[in-house]
């Protein structure tokens, strides 16, 4: 019971922290080529995507950035408003096309 009280109010500081932030979108960039396993998977860490067994069933490709040292595990998404540097940091570097996935954070607050 205890579990399920920390949980509610953890989110209710989650909710009120994003509600104070005004954060509106979460953005991750990607290859164009990821979306299919994007929408069938959702998005996976790169330490996970990185797997051999995982790398030959999904074939994901990487944009020329690594993301933060040390978050490997972690999914790089952007908040509200999309990182330009890195965007742009991502294209120089890549010369196949990118997507640009926006969530909307409304439908995960609820």
């Amino acid at each position: 019971m205890a579990d399920k009280k920390n949980s509610a109010i953890e989110e209710k500081k989650l909710t009120q922290y994003i509600n104070d932030q005004q954060i509106t979108n979460l953005i991750h960039f990607t290859p164009v080529a990821n979306l299919e396993s994007i929408l069938q998977f959702g998005l996976i860490p790169r330490s996970l995507l990185e797997k051999k067994a995982i790398r030959i069933y999904m074939k994901p490709r990487f944009p020329g950035v690594h993301g933060p040292a040390g978050l490997r595990g972690a999914i790089c998404l952007s908040i509200s408003n999309s990182d330009h540097e890195v965007f742009s940091n991502i294209c120089k570097n890549n010369p196949e096309n990118l997507a640009v996935l926006i969530f909307c954070m409304e439908p995960i607050l609820k």
